[in-house]
């Protein structure tokens, strides 16, 4: 198919797209109605009319990526079909300057080469590579590293439902797999880096370094009532892992920004104020220029080193308290640590609940991933998995715990049976010393969540694990899943079900809403439910979220009268 794109004065709009789709009568009509119900679609979706929306695919793609089909009230297929239609619309988009491209077939030399690879997987994966290459007469011989750059952003500005990076990504991959096995006379392509940032390891330092950041953690971990120099009692296992990850951090970013590694000698090296500051640039740099959140636990962090470990003169100690009080107020102006205790993430996150369609796609998710598992055509691991996830979202919903909590939770010792036949009772119970403030979690589950933790403990816990040992939750090789995968799998599995952004922490926030919501100022037991020991605690968090609801309640009691006159 020849693409003419024509000239325009400014940055075309979907409006601009409608109208050349209307005119071009080298279109079928069936094809030119679809490609015009595509454009429309998209711009419903994202609610916009679409002479506000820019023609350009990079943009489209972003915003579309965040619709997911179950909250826009279609199915996956038909939003697939949207897509895929909208990109082959943008191809016929009016452009500052012309263009004509011949798109279609593969050219000879890429015909040879597609009959050469070994399976129909990399002829599908190379296929875009090939067509690209094909209408510009490049044969495989001279695809080189800058040629998949501008294969890259002819992606970019052309795909809408795809990555162009994750294409480009599994190009390279293939290509240089299929070259390396058949030794074919093609040239080896450069990986893209990584952009997942790794620290350096504590190995990487100097001895005297790692015996005082282990001198440091082992004072952590012990309790000493009259000890000056670390806490009056000892910290939890994930507070020691954060602490050694912190100083990690820290001491990678410093070496990162020009610090020979073989001068981080002990942890006095990285309060030095100028190194403090220097590591902390070069973090902020790396995240673009903004201030990742976590500088505010890691300033905290330095601070106690400061001032316990290190024994830092008074000014010294003084200049990092200063730094993190700086850090916490431009935190909190960029509305990244708000003064309610709830982030903007978390705020954006919970108005997701305000339709209660939503409340009940949640709600009746555990039910719904049973439901698939045993309708799947085997009983396999897979499956299982999902019914395991199912038992975690049910055990948030019934008792937001917190997923430090959740994660290492074991059938022996944190759940106890009552009661036989349809009497029977499950208690969920974990003591204090396990929970992060102390508060300890003795609650009876709902009768539908003992059925499907009875269910998922017969018949689909031995599939997840060849050691599952007494772990409700067991890792595939022996131990309970890590508290981290456990939230990240089940916030992609909610979102896949339900369009939602929920991760595990979000589930103690949602409770204390809807709580709230049904029963206004009943603080107390949003305190009791959730374990904090005070209830400014409680009212920091929760009493915010009631505003919104005072105002719907005053809008029924005394402006709902004025539409009854």
């Amino acid at each position: 198919m020849n693409i003419d794109i024509r000239i325009a004065d400014r940055e075309p709009t979907l409006a601009d797209l409608l109208e050349v789709l209307a005119r071009n009568d080298r279109l079928s009509k069936t094809r030119r109605r679809d490609l015009i119900s595509a454009v429309k679609t998209t711009a419903r979706l994202l609610n916009r009319r679409p002479e506000e929306i820019a023609a350009n695919a990079r943009e489209l793609r972003e915003r579309l990526a965040r619709i997911h089909p179950t909250l826009a009230n279609m199915t996956a297929k038909r939003l697939a079909n949207v897509k895929s239609d909208l990109a082959a619309a943008l191809k016929h988009v009016p452009a500052k300057r012309k263009v004509r491209i011949r798109e279609g077939g593969y050219s000879a030399p890429w015909r040879a080469f597609r009959e050469s690879l070994e399976t129909d997987w990399q002829r599908y994966t190379l296929a875009r590579l090939a067509r690209y290459c094909s209408a510009r007469r490049i044969p495989p011989e001279r695809v080189s590293d800058e040629l998949i750059g501008r294969f890259g952003e002819h992606l970019d500005q052309t795909q809408i439902a795809k990555n162009p990076d994750k294409i480009v990504h599994i190009t390279i991959q293939t290509w240089n797999g299929f070259v390396s096995r058949t030794g074919a006379d093609l040239p080896l392509l450069t990986k893209p880096a990584s952009r997942r940032y790794i620290t350096r390891p504590l190995s990487d330092y100097p001895q005297s370094f790692r015996d005082d950041v282990e001198a440091w953690i082992d004072r952590q971990s012990r309790n000493n009532l009259w000890s000056e120099d670390g806490p009056g009692e000892a910290l939890r296992p994930t507070t020691l892992t954060n602490i050694r990850a912190t100083i990690r951090q820290l001491a990678s970013a410093l070496v990162d920004s020009g610090q020979p590694v073989e001068d981080i000698t002990d942890l006095s090296t990285l309060v030095d104020l100028d190194n403090l500051k220097a590591g902390f640039d070069h973090l902020i740099k790396r995240n673009g220029g903004d201030i990742p959140v976590r500088l505010l636990g890691m300033s905290a962090t330095l601070l106690a080193i400061a001032r316990y470990k290190v024994k830092a003169p008074p000014e010294q100690i003084n200049e990092i308290g200063a730094i993190k009080s700086r850090l916490k107020k431009r935190l909190k102006k960029a509305g990244k640590v708000d003064r309610s205790g709830l982030t903007e993430k978390n705020k954006a996150r919970l108005a997701q609940f305000e339709d209660t369609r939503n409340v009940d796609r949640l709600l009746t998710l555990p039910e719904h991933l049973m439901r698939r598992a045993k309708a799947s055509k085997r009983v396999s691991s897979r499956a299982a998995l999902g019914v395991m996830y199912a038992v975690a979202i049910e055990l948030l919903l019934a008792c937001p715990i917190r997923v430090g909590n959740l994660a290492p939770l074991n059938i022996e010792t944190h759940f106890r049976w009552y009661g036989q036949g349809r009497s029977q009772r499950l208690a969920m119970v974990i003591p204090g010393s396990e929970v992060k403030n102390g508060e300890p979690v003795e609650v009876d589950l709902p009768q539908e969540s003992m059925r499907l933790v009875k269910t998922y403990l017969a018949d689909w816990r031995p599939l997840v694990s060849d050691a599952p040992g007494d772990w409700l939750f067991p890792a595939r090789g022996g131990g309970h899943r890590l508290p981290s995968h456990l939230s990240q799998e089940m916030a992609r599995v909610i979102f896949k079900h339900t369009g939602l952004l929920v991760n595990a922490h979000l589930f103690r926030h949602l409770a204390g809403m809807l709580y709230l919501i049904e029963n206004p100022g009943e603080y107390e037991t949003v305190r009791r439910l959730l374990g904090h020991r005070k209830m400014e605690t409680t009212t920091t968090f929760y009493a915010p979220l009631e505003n919104k609801q005072a105002v719907k309640r005053y809008d029924e009691a005394v402006l709902s009268k004025r539409r009854r006159t």
